[in-house]
Formats: C-alpha cells, structure tokens, sequence
C-alpha cells in the first residue's frame, strides 16, 4: 500500500487535500471506477445516486447506518444519512467535479506511459478537526480505488486507524505540506 501522504494547503480561504496517484490502468477503466455508481461503491464512501450524468446534475450520497455511526463515534457531529451535491465539471476520461454539501470535490485523470495518473482534491472550509479525518479518509479510499483496479483485498479498518493516527501527527490543526 502506498506511504504518499497527501497535502493539506490554504486556498483562497479554504482548505485544500490534494493527492497525486499514479495506477497501471488506462484512463477509461479509471474513469468507468469513478462515475459508475456500482464500480464506485467498491471504494467510495458513499453509495452515489444521480439520474443523469452531466454538469449541472444533481447527486446524493448515501451512506450505511453502520458508517454513520462510526463516525459519530470517531468525533463527526451530525453526519446525514444523506447528503447532495451538484457535477461541476465533467469531461469523459479527463475531469470529474462535484460539490458535495458545499466542499468540492475533483478528480482529474490524465494518461501516463501505459496506466493514468490520478490529481484528487478536496476544497472545504478551514477546520483542524476535520482536516486530519478528512486526509486519512481520502487517502484509505484511494487506496481502496487501487485495490478495486488491480482486484486485491481492499485496505481493512485497521488500515484506515494507521492512517487517522499518522495524518493527525503530520496535519495538526491546520495547513501545512504533508511528507
């Protein structure tokens, strides 16, 4: 499993994750793991549902009661069975872009030798607690996306726990380059 922790950098106000990952994949099997909602419920953390995929269309997150609780448990205050968001952006094997409750969201694919280098971001307001959740949470899922791609064993929850324990250490409360 990868050892490239993410960045967490302030951007125009608000706070940015950003990851860079590199799959032996080509753009359009990335590409099919990021829009189609039963490809994306292997490593996603929400079930998404929308009815049409274009810029300007409305989507919801759904997540299992036993995820919300984690998270309840893990400190997240109000965590909503269901959320939405709108598509920001949508270029086919090239740009995915969403607003989830007010963050953004974007995945940006581009090719690279014979597999795809994968650029995620995450805009939201600034918030120490969050931040930290929000790295470890995002790195476990890219994790996961590999793990679907290449059809291995997902990262477990004890792997997810790593991850919290070494971006609360690297992040603290607020921006700062992540190595």
């Amino acid at each position: 499993m990868t050892e490239d922790l993410g960045t967490l950098l302030e951007a125009d106000g608000r706070w940015m994750l950003r990851f860079e990952r590199n799959y032996t994949h080509p753009p359009a099997r990335v590409w099919r793991m990021l829009v189609e909602p039963q490809l994306l419920a292997r490593w996603f953390p929400a079930r998404l549902v929308y009815t049409e995929l274009k810029v300007g269309a409305a989507l919801s997150f759904h997540f299992a009661e036993e995820d919300v609780k984690a998270a309840t448990d893990a400190g997240v205050e109000e965590v909503p069975v269901v959320s939405s968001g709108t598509i920001l952006e949508l270029v086919p094997e090239r740009c995915f872009a969403f607003d989830w409750e007010g963050e953004t969201v974007r995945f940006e694919i581009e090719p690279d030798g014979n597999g795809s280098r994968l650029r995620f971001t995450h805009v939201f307001d600034p918030d120490g607690a969050q931040a930290p959740r929000n790295a470890a949470g995002w790195h476990f899922c890219l994790e996961a996306l590999g793990a679907a791609l290449a059809g291995t064993q997902a990262p477990t929850s004890a792997r997810q726990e790593e991850l919290t324990a070494q971006y609360g250490a690297a992040i603290g409360n607020g921006p700062a380059t992540v190595a």
